[in-house]
């Protein structure tokens, strides 16, 4: 989305504190009367457009949140709010439960690491009693509902002329000069991400795929240049870590080299090789700048619709599952437990079954109704997700189905 003009954002500013004011206070018409006019002074970030359908919906006025919410899908289609909020209104919706789970992993595969989600997902897989838990839902239990100066604009100066965060607290408090040159640089990433995300959604359509030496070349894929790590001046490992990483990094200049082999393979179309490079440095011992930078290259892959699906040995993935999330995979099995619902139909693949054991189970989810039982030997496609739900199970969201 547009970002407004320097001057105007102090004065803009005041517009979404005193809709978030109205919005906490209940007064939700005049919350949303102020955050017309908000959009009317220019302001087109996600924020307050989401607090604007937020309000609409509170109002009871559908067809007007409706129209907001699809100027978000627009325009900033991975906020994690409007996906938190987009998946709440799936769930009150939904027909079963089955319904309302495969609409959270849907949003998981867009946003994996949102804890929001994870934790819906979770209440909706424990639940005893699907129905009620949907009747009873509220927005505020599925949805962040952020504070203005909580992280949603960050590059707002406050009156004291230093750039104010509210994280921790909530409230705006000024950071130090030392520190104004580090969020300096965030901004600058999240802009040139917001340049890619611009050149990928609206200029798709012109990329050219051609078969070159078993790779494929993908024509105008040096905007992910922007996307580097170059001149970032933070460390690119953390060397001393608490956490336990099934991934580690000696140095800074190994990391380099295998985001440096998963860009140039994503511009030759080789997906899965770089997927996998991305995966290993998301579960190592990266610093969180590198994560993010990683986390949107993945996005990327998940949206294309220039996948090649590979056959991969079962035993093979699941030494390493979190390393083939997103990877495009080609599975043989035989169908159990299948349960037609009405967004398509859900399942289970018995891997390399022989009639009395078999390697191992996934979920898997189709979106169209298709006609299979139990019992069906079944040649499957589609992308793998590892760790899904509150017994971490592994799914793969089926493109193409065959019935052997």
């Amino acid at each position: 989305m547009k970002r407004t003009a320097p001057a105007k954002r102090k004065y803009n500013f005041n517009y979404i504190k005193e809709a978030y004011r109205s919005f906490k206070k209940g007064n939700y018409s005049n919350s949303a009367i102020i955050l017309e006019k908000a959009s009317g002074a220019g302001i087109d970030e996600p924020y307050p457009v989401f607090l604007l359908a937020l309000s609409c919906l509170y109002c009871g006025d559908y067809a007007k949140a409706e129209n907001v919410l699809l100027k978000i899908e627009r325009e900033d289609p991975f906020y994690p709010p409007y996906i938190q909020l987009k998946s709440f209104l799936a769930l009150k919706s939904a027909l079963s439960p089955e319904e309302a789970i495969s609409s959270y992993i849907s949003s998981l595969e867009k946003i994996p690491s949102d804890k929001m989600l994870k934790k819906a997902l979770l209440k909706i897989e424990k639940t005893s009693d699907f129905y009620k838990l949907q009747k009873s839902a509220k927005i505020t239990s599925f949805v962040e509902i952020p504070a203005p100066g909580k992280g949603v604009f960050p590059y707002f100066k406050s009156a004291a002329g230093g750039f104010f965060t509210g994280k921790g607290t909530g409230r705006e408090r000024p950071l130090n000069s030392r520190l104004r040159p580090i969020l300096l640089l965030l901004i600058v990433i999240f802009i040139s991400a917001a340049a890619l995300v611009y050149f990928y959604f609206d200029e798709i359509d012109g990329l050219v795929f051609k078969d070159q030496d078993s790779s494929r070349v993908i024509a105008g894929t040096d905007k992910i240049d922007i996307i580097n790590l170059s001149g970032s001046g933070y460390g690119l490992i953390n060397k001393v870590n608490r956490d336990v990483t099934p991934e580690f990094y000696v140095s800074g200049d190994q990391l380099h080299k295998d985001f440096e082999t998963a860009r140039n393979l994503i511009k030759k179309g080789e997906l899965n090789r770089a997927i996998i490079i991305l995966n290993r440095i998301i579960n190592s011992n990266s610093s969180y700048m590198v994560k993010e930078k990683v986390e949107f290259l993945i996005r990327f892959i998940l949206e294309s619709d220039e996948r090649i699906y590979e056959s991969i040995e079962y035993k093979e993935i699941m030494a390493k599952p979190y390393l083939y999330r997103g990877v495009s995979l080609t599975f043989k099995g035989r169908s159990a437990n299948v349960k037609q619902t009405a967004k398509g139909t859900g399942f289970s693949l018995l891997i390399g079954f022989d009639g009395k054991k078999f390697e191992g189970a996934l979920d898997a989810f189709y979106k169209e109704k298709v006609n299979i039982k139990d019992g069906d030997d079944l040649e499957a496609a589609g992308i793998f997700y590892p760790h899904i739900g509150e017994n971490k199970r592994h799914f793969v969201s089926i493109e193409t189905l065959t019935v052997k």
